[in-house]
């Protein structure tokens, strides 16, 4: 833009929020990318301002790297992730805010990049700073929320349900976010059956209905009533007619595209890509990466 020596400091960063948020709307991503870039680098100049609003900083960066992510930039995206886990200073809320934004954007990435070899070294870093920091309920329930989904994508099922049952073994303590506490009970009943383990599975089954029964979403038109009744079918079947089921769960749940309000943990997706991945014996990373 001409004059912009004339504009505010602040109102210069507006300008490029603006200019960027246009060239989004009107689907031109890649320059709507070199905008954000210019409203993040505005931070450099102003240090100060970066330190007293962090927060809109953590906005601005965050733009930037799901811009990123729109035009597949990866190298770019890895590289702001860096960066925003560079700019944690002294004070201890800040740095479990930064913990939190680059361990989510660091999940999504290794998600949309198909990675698997960095689950156990992640796992680890989101236990420390789940003891180290002390995030509100809700910010607690999506980073282990998100890194249930990463484990159930690169098949450590396992992993999947130890992380699913911190937040499952809690919940009568939690009233908070509880559609994300039904997608991980679901999704825990999904490693178990993953896992073969008839007990577990019989167990399983009958803690996930008493708790759809208690959060009353246990009801016909719902797509956890759907999800649970197809699971539920499938856990007796072996050898084609389990390949069988499995199709009727991929064809259910990509016909249920857009026809519930609410889905717990993108659970449809999930469920669909789960159900092409045992169908066609690729791992389900590799099916997330070929879909998305």
């Amino acid at each position: 833009p001409e004059k912009l020596d004339e504009v505010s400091d602040h109102g210069q960063r507006r300008l490029f929020q603006c200019l960027a948020i246009q060239a989004q709307m009107s689907g031109d991503h890649d320059t709507a990318a070199v905008f954000f870039e210019k409203v993040v680098d505005w931070w450099k100049g102003f240090q100060k301002y970066k330190t007293e609003e962090f927060s809109r900083y953590l906005v601005d960066i965050s733009n930037l790297i799901n811009a990123y992510y729109t035009i597949e930039a990866y190298d770019s995206v890895w590289a702001q992730i860096k960066r925003l886990e560079g700019e944690a200073n002294d004070d201890t809320e800040v740095k479990g805010l930064v913990f939190l934004k680059a361990t989510l954007f660091k999940i999504l990435f290794f998600m949309n990049t198909g990675s698997v070899q960095n689950l156990a070294e992640l796992g680890d870093s989101i236990a420390d700073g789940l003891n180290q920091y002390h995030l509100n309920e809700g910010s607690r329930i999506t980073l282990i929320s998100n890194m249930a989904v990463y484990c159930f994508c690169c098949e450590d099922f396992q992993n999947c349900i130890e992380w699913c049952e911190k937040v499952i073994k809690q919940r009568n303590k939690s009233e908070t976010r509880i559609k994300d506490q039904i997608g991980l009970q679901l999704l825990c009943l999904m490693s178990k059956i993953e896992l073969d383990d008839v007990d577990e599975i019989e167990n399983a089954l009958r803690s996930t209905r008493r708790f759809l029964k208690q959060r009353k979403v246990l009801v016909e038109g719902n797509f956890e009533y759907l999800l649970f009744d197809l699971l539920k079918k499938l856990v007796p079947t072996f050898g084609r007619e389990r390949t069988n089921h499995l199709e009727c769960i991929r064809s259910r749940l990509q016909a249920a595209d857009g026809q519930y309000q609410s889905i717990p943990l993108d659970l449809q997706e999930l469920g669909e890509y789960w159900a092409e991945s045992r169908i066609s014996g690729k791992p389900i990373i590799e099916v997330i990466k070929e879909k998305t």
